[in-house]
């Protein structure tokens, strides 16, 4: 039988004081666990009471909180980007000189800075490269620029089949034509592109002749001696046109011709440079 005061287990009474101490302390963690979820609890709800947008709010009230809250957060955003363009510029200044042309002078109000500069660019000695020499195989053509050197095959007849035969094993030269060191026009061809079965090394040797500058120089290799030739003109013309072979006793002119555009024969694409060495007319 339990009781208020005690409890009798096996016939003897047990007082309070008589309890295990074990048994007390657990009802007393119990009671502080008890008392300590509550405190928790209690503070949860009153989070959420601050935290929480009231129910009462209107739908524009709503609306006009979520879009201060979005300007807020898009002004921090936009000044964090803000802080870290000026600290990239600020440590990475030197980069900026990449976009900026050096023949130009930044804007500003310092007349003084902008005649240094003018000065000082003013008595920069002109830089001028070396000369490299040109190491060619006779009966060869060159032009550095373009990576393109491949051998001639002098005075080839005008004629399908004998072009096309010569066309194999590099360019030609046709007959009726200058050669280097006589006065006229050398008239030299190569393909730009050909048939993927057709034979040769050389069936795309010119496919990069579009890519010439003017003033760029092109080099022939001719009875021991090297001619050096300059670009002046370069154009697109009609596969009929037979003027790119006349011949004029007061020029010394190279004429490159080959197919155009890439891939097709439909025109002609000519290259003409003129003799700068040597000067003299070779017999």
């Amino acid at each position: 039988m339990n009781g208020i005061g005690g409890d009798i287990r096996g016939g003897k009474r047990q007082n309070l004081g008589e309890i295990p101490r074990a048994v007390l302390q657990k009802v007393k963690n119990s009671e502080e666990k008890d008392n300590f979820e509550n405190k928790v609890f209690a503070s949860l709800e009153s989070l959420e009471e601050k935290f929480e947008q009231p129910n009462h709010m209107s739908k524009r009230e709503k609306k006009k909180a979520l879009r201060n809250g979005l300007i807020t957060k898009f002004a921090v955003l936009w000044l964090i980007l803000v802080s870290l363009v000026g600290i990239f510029v600020s440590h990475n200044y030197d980069l900026l000189a990449i976009f900026v042309p050096s023949n130009q002078v930044l804007a500003s109000n310092n007349t003084d800075t902008q005649v240094a500069v003018s000065d000082t660019t003013s008595v920069l000695p002109e830089k001028t490269e070396p000369k490299a020499e040109i190491f060619l195989n006779e009966n060869h053509l060159s032009i550095p620029s373009l990576s393109i050197e491949a051998p001639i095959n002098w005075l080839i007849a005008n004629n399908s089949s004998a072009t096309s035969a010569a066309l194999e094993n590099g360019l030609i030269q046709l007959e009726k034509t200058a050669l280097p060191g006589e006065a006229g026009n050398i008239y030299i061809t190569g393909h730009s592109s050909n048939y993927p079965w057709a034979k040769g090394s050389y069936n795309s040797v010119f496919a990069k002749l579009g890519n010439l500058a003017i003033g760029e120089k092109i080099f022939i290799q001719y009875k021991s001696q090297l001619f050096t030739y300059k670009v002046s003109e370069k154009k697109v013309v009609s596969a009929k046109d037979v003027s790119m072979m006349e011949q004029n006793k007061t020029d010394h002119k190279l004429t490159l011709v080959t197919c155009w555009p890439v891939g097709t024969n439909l025109k002609r694409l000519m290259v003409v440079a003129e003799l700068i060495s040597p000067s003299d007319d070779t017999p």
